[in-house]
């Protein structure tokens, strides 16, 4: 989803500072360091930082998701059933995006907090229950090897 928003941006962004970040070696630094800037090129505004904060974390919980969940054997479930992979993707993209992008037209904590309260913070409470289950399955994985 990242590659079709705002392509320029994220092309250049890509070529002049990730790649240039990569000495540090530490792929979610380099990330951080970039969506900092563009929280910057954006403005000050919290609504886009939050905004930011939370791409990040997305990032990092998908990430999360095909290390544990998508391992080899689990791929054939996505290929035998595709209608059904790709039902739980529009969901997931139709429920996170939403809630991801909620604080940026809001721009101050003032309008987007009530309306995150309003949704009892979903975007949060997804990304804690999903990474109790990844770790889960993580260490499930663990006691049955």
């Amino acid at each position: 989803m990242i590659h079709s928003f705002n392509i320029q941006t994220n092309n250049w962004l890509f070529r002049h500072i990730y790649k240039r970040l990569q000495f540090l070696d530490v792929k979610i630094l380099s990330q951080a360091c970039v969506l900092l800037l563009l929280c910057v090129w954006q403005g000050f505004h919290s609504g886009c930082y939050v905004t930011f904060f939370n791409e990040f974390i997305i990032i990092l919980l998908e990430r999360e998701f095909a290390d544990v969940i998508l391992t080899e054997r689990c791929q054939h479930l996505v290929t035998d059933w595709p209608v059904l992979s790709n039902i739980l993707g529009w969901m997931y993209i139709n429920a996170m995006v939403p809630h991801c992008f909620l604080a940026f037209p809001l721009l101050t904590a003032d309008r987007y907090l009530p309306v995150m309260e309003e949704t009892s913070f979903f975007l949060y409470q997804f990304v804690w229950v999903s990474l109790l289950i990844t770790e889960g399955v993580r260490l499930l994985k663990k006691i049955i090897q």
